[in-house]
């Protein structure tokens, strides 16, 4: 698949962020997100008027997490855009996913699903894959600590 798509908080689509990046725009702006009065910085690069119903049921907009909801609105678009008319993702209209059972992976699981074309076996070897890496990952890093899904997803 050759196509593009972005979410980013200088544009919602690929051209208005390439429009944006050309013109020197930042999206830096103060945070709308959440009340982060209680915090020493109160600004951020955050995605502005994005509609996570334009890429899910409202129900899957609830529940998955944001960083999810924002790769399947890019996903979307390089779907789109790479001329395969209707394949888009269906794994969100099944519904299934549950509440925190991405834990902010839920965008290699989509790659993987693409990467795969429907093939079962391919996508239990990439997520295979891709589960041995971060078990390694976490192996030679024990120290290590992850970020909270509520500091990730804060509504």
């Amino acid at each position: 698949m050759t196509g593009l798509g972005s979410v980013t908080p200088i544009g919602a689509d690929a051209p208005s962020t390439w429009r944006a990046a050309v013109a020197g725009e930042s999206g830096i702006d103060f945070i709308r997100s959440f009340d982060a009065s209680e915090f020493p910085v109160r600004v951020a690069a955050e995605v502005k008027d994005f509609d996570p119903t334009q890429v899910a049921s409202p129900k899957a907009a609830r529940r998955l997490d944001r960083n999810v909801l924002l790769s399947l609105g890019a996903a979307q678009e390089a779907v789109a855009d790479a001329g395969l008319g209707g394949a888009y993702l269906s794994i969100v209209g099944a519904g299934t996913f549950t509440p925190f059972m991405t834990q902010g992976q839920g965008f290699m699981a989509i790659v993987i699903a693409m990467l795969a074309r429907g093939k079962p076996l391919w996508v239990v070897a990439g997520s295979f894959l891709f589960g041995n890496g971060r078990s390694a990952m976490r192996t030679a890093n024990p120290g290590a600590s992850t970020l909270p899904n509520s500091a990730t997803n804060p509504g």
